[in-house]
């Protein structure tokens, strides 16, 4: 309760001692990464990012000015519980699943599944607008916009989350962690350099675009990583995940656009499904429908499909299905995003197929045009940097 206080209140200093030792001191010097530092330590508050956004809700035709500020871990700082989610309403300490949910919604596709963030989440908005009084200890509070809030909440952590989202580094652990290396005095690659707009705000909170620097294909490793050199270093891409993150936003525009591609079947391909199986087949036929699917029913838990995303064609179509009618709705908040994501999934290339060096270079051309192209949308990253700096340290040339 202490830390959580003293996050709300970085300019106060708080100091707790039990039984003779001294559990929590912070500085009161006003600013929330001090805090940070204390409690959760120095590694933790080197990733951790700074949040800041303004949104405006409408309740009965008034406009209602919401704040968001705080903190948020990188992706890479991450947690198997919930119990590093902070919220705070006015200042006021609070529980709130509306917002626990806002929160790890913003990190969807950045975190594995099974793990969840660290997050410092200040709200400030009218009294007026936050009911204090629905809980016996006040440890929760209703919004008269939940909507609004939620957005609020989600849109600014999102922003802050992929606008500043880094290539994973390979580096010493206690280094702080920072974007793509900016600036050397002997840069190997001497092409153009497009500018990475990571370092940028963004001005549209729904889709901010991280951008890629220039990349040239030095080969493959493994039959599974792309190696490749940039204007800062050698990046090492993992095929199979850069893929399935170009097609998932590939799917995520179709069905934006309700413009699905289907491939129709030579012949009927007939498949029996397991009592879970057909229960769950059932219930979302609808959206396997609008994704490309045309399955017929054909007697006792058995069907016959007829046509299949045109993405799968070339991929595992069956396993894609059997993922899909395998995962209960129970387990997921978001059928919708877990078809795309197996649809992704088994429609990339697969780790262990050699490619061409054209095949490479057009992979990385249709990486360079996604959104979030460091990671893929089960949250692994896409691919390694090792700066030249790492480079010229590890040869003894500085």
């Amino acid at each position: 309760m202490v830390s959580q206080y003293a996050l709300a209140y970085p300019e106060i200093r708080f100091f707790l001692n039990i039984d003779g030792r001294t559990a929590l001191q912070t500085t009161g010097s006003g600013k929330l990464l001090d805090v940070v530092i204390e409690i959760y330590g120095l590694e933790t508050a080197h990733r951790m990012l700074e949040i800041s956004g303004g949104e405006v809700g409408w309740q009965d035709g008034q406009a209602v000015p919401i704040t968001v500020t705080g903190m948020v871990g990188a992706p890479s700082v991450n947690k198997a519980g919930r119990d590093s989610l902070s919220f705070f309403v006015n200042r006021r300490v609070i529980g709130s699943r509306l917002l626990t949910r806002a929160v790890e919604e913003a990190y969807q596709g950045l975190l594995m599944q099974g793990r969840h963030p660290i997050a410092i989440i200040n709200i400030n908005l009218p009294p007026s607008e936050v009911d204090v009084n629905i809980h016996p200890t006040k440890a929760e509070v209703k919004f008269q916009d939940e909507r609004a809030v939620f957005t609020a909440v989600q849109r600014a952590v999102r922003t802050v989350l992929v606008t500043n989202a880094p290539v994973a580094k390979i580096e010493e652990s206690q280094k702080q962690y920072t974007g793509q290396s900016s600036g050397m005095t002997q840069p190997l690659w001497s092409g153009p350099v497009r500018e990475n707009s990571a370092a940028q705000p963004s001005t549209n909170a729904q889709s901010p675009k991280l951008t890629l620097p220039l990349l040239r294909v030095l080969g493959q490793a493994a039959g599974n990583y792309i190696v490749a050199e940039g204007p800062d270093g050698v990046y090492v891409i993992d095929q199979h995940a850069a893929h399935e993150r170009i097609m998932y936003e590939k799917l995520l525009a179709e069905k934006a656009t309700r413009d699905i591609q289907v491939q129709g079947m030579l012949e009927p391909y007939s498949f029996e499904v397991t009592p879970p199986q057909d229960e769950m087949l059932k219930a979302e036929a609808a959206q396997l429908q609008d994704f490309g699917f045309t399955i017929e029913a054909f007697g006792e838990r058995t069907y016959l499909v007829r046509a299949v995303p045109s993405v799968l064609k070339d991929g595992d179509w069956l396993e894609a299905l059997k993922e899909i009618l395998n995962n209960p709705r129970g387990q997921t908040t978001n059928v919708e995003d877990d078809i795309i994501k197996s649809l992704a999934c088994h429609s990339a290339v697969r780790s262990g197929k050699i490619l061409t060096d054209d095949e490479m270079r057009e992979l990385i051309r249709q990486l360079e045009q996604v959104n979030l192209p460091n990671s893929c949308p089960h949250g692994r990253p896409t691919m390694l940097h090792l700066s030249i700096g790492q480079l010229e340290k590890e040869f003894g040339r500085i």
